[in-house]
């Protein structure tokens, strides 16, 4: 039987399967570098490439770890919110901030 991919909260496709008469939920991009993107090193985490979670050939994913995959591309400037940082003068020991 075909499964329909279904959009989670996240934005990736997933399918549900059946097995033993029990649903389970999986992310078909997960189940596409399982069967066909090599993992010598036994990394955890799957990344897209092109960062784009609905391409999920097996040309644009890899296995990583989850610090590569978290910092791919520069995500993290994309999750967290700039620190506006102020700026300081020194003027001998003492730090100052500076006027606008």
């Amino acid at each position: 039987m075909i499964r329909k991919p279904v959009k989670d909260k996240d934005g990736y496709l997933t399918v549900n399967l059946k097995k033993d008469g029990k649903y389970e939920c999986a992310k078909i991009h997960r189940l596409v570098a399982s069967a066909f993107v090599p993992n010598p090193n036994d990394f955890p985490q799957v990344n897209h490439r092109d960062e784009n979670k609905q391409n999920n050939s097996a040309e644009n994913l890899e296995w990583c770890t989850a610090k590569y995959n978290n910092t791919y591309n520069n995500k993290h400037h994309k999750y967290f919110k700039p620190i506006i940082q102020k700026k300081f003068r020194w003027i001998g020991n003492k730090k100052i901030q500076k006027h606008k």
